[in-house]
């Protein structure tokens, strides 16, 4: 999911952060990478690592997770928030194990559980980020004017950044129409919530 008005930079200054399996063409360059979550600091992290100068601007305050504790969690901290495939706790526990009880609920229970899901990083990537890039939480971009070899950037705070490539870290829209080996016929039956399959 790219915002709109990144379309309107030429594609030799943005990219997704699908895009790259190989950072180091960016050594020696300025690059803002915008996202908060797990995609946005593993490629600061790794852009750093590859000898960029590293901006992350992102709308909120970057959510860094605990380190795993899954194996020496004491047995009323496994009681209160059992371990399973997705992270400790009860609501997770259902998901994994009883999908349907989630699937028959309310679509306004549904979407209320869904809105505390947020973008994070996980701890491992907090030493490779913090103090090795420069971080810009909680604000958004103003404006940005496309030159032919960087893009100027204003943040909500005023300060400006000139950089030589924007990484978006976006996320991704889900849009079932997409999935195309599923039948047309098929897809035009399924019930959807925001295109989601509801």
């Amino acid at each position: 999911h790219w915002p709109g008005w990144y379309s309107r930079v030429p594609s030799t200054l943005v990219t997704d952060s699908s895009d790259h399996n190989d950072l180091s063409a960016f050594r020696g360059r300025q690059v803002l990478v915008i996202g908060a979550g797990q995609s946005a600091n593993e490629s600061a992290g790794l852009l750093h690592e590859a000898g960029a100068r590293v901006h992350v601007v992102s709308r909120r305050p970057i959510a860094w997770l605990e380190h795993d504790r899954t194996d020496n969690r004491r047995l009323m901290e496994r009681m209160l928030a059992p371990a399973n495939g997705l992270a400790p706790g009860w609501i997770n526990w259902v998901l994994e194990k009883r999908p349907y009880a989630f699937y028959r609920l309310t679509q306004h229970l549904k979407d209320r559980h869904n809105r505390h899901w947020a973008a994070s990083a996980a701890a491992w990537l907090k030493d490779r980020v913090v103090d090795k890039t420069v971080l810009h939480e909680g604000q958004q971009i103003v404006s940005l004017n496309a030159r032919n070899d960087h893009v100027d950037v204003t943040l909500s705070s005023a300060s400006t950044i000139r950089a030589d490539h924007i990484l978006l870290a976006t996320g991704y829209g889900v849009d079932i129409n997409r999935l195309t080996m599923i039948d047309p016929h098929l897809r035009a039956d399924l019930q959807t919530h925001g295109k989601f399959h509801n």
